[in-house]
């Protein structure tokens, strides 16, 4: 009878702990998040930046839609944590190029890129967060769509490029690290996936 009242507490209190620690995450994360506006360079950080696949001296930063607390939220990063991925990053950078337009007569040529990156706890995991991620980012498009590459880099490849629309998206992981990159722009899948290899190796460093 003592042994049970003693397992049954001790159950109790380690449902406790678990409660007790699920409650204080959203704060945790509340007070490790940040965000602040890209910088024009940002060699130390690791993210893939539109200057790095236009390769086009006359790129400039577009306008932004939307500033608040002095962040530029078109051309900003943003840090946050979770128990599981402990390192986060996401990015939205856009770009002009004066003088050049769209081929499909739609206006000025505006690159634009979206990117996500994680630092896992369990590199086990990663294939199952892309394998989300391409859940909630891909909208009207099918799984199908989606066609793994090899690389002699990455542990797992997935890419997906839509000509209509000069849209390319990138997966990939190698370790413990994930990355996503939706990059709107005329640059080729190959040198977008390049630069996504690169930033990776950074991260593991």
């Amino acid at each position: 009878m003592e042994k049970h009242y003693r397992f049954n507490s001790i159950i109790g209190l380690l449902f406790s702990v678990a409660a007790a620690f699920s409650a204080i995450i959203p704060f945790l994360q509340l007070a490790k998040e940040e965000t602040k506006t890209l910088p024009l360079e940002s060699d130390h950080l690791p993210f893939v930046r539109l200057a790095d696949v236009e390769d086009n001296i006359a790129l400039i930063r577009g306008d932004s839609s939307y500033m608040n607390n002095k962040v530029d939220w078109s051309n900003r990063y943003s840090y946050n944590w979770s128990p599981l991925a402990p390192l986060q990053y996401e990015t939205n950078e856009n770009g002009v190029v004066p003088g050049k337009r769209w081929e499909d007569g739609s206006g000025k040529y505006t690159p634009s890129m979206d990117t996500r990156i994680f630092q896992l706890r369990i590199a086990g995991l990663t294939d199952n967060l892309i394998d989300d991620l391409i859940s909630r980012e891909r909208f009207t498009y099918s799984r199908e769509d989606y066609v793994q590459m090899k690389h002699s880099d990455l542990d797992l490849l997935m890419v997906h490029e839509d000509s209509k629309f000069s849209l390319k998206e990138v997966y990939a992981s190698k370790e413990n690290i994930v990355m996503y990159v939706r990059y709107w722009g005329y640059a080729d899948i190959n040198t977008l996936i390049e630069n996504v290899n690169e930033k990776i190796a950074l991260m593991l460093d």
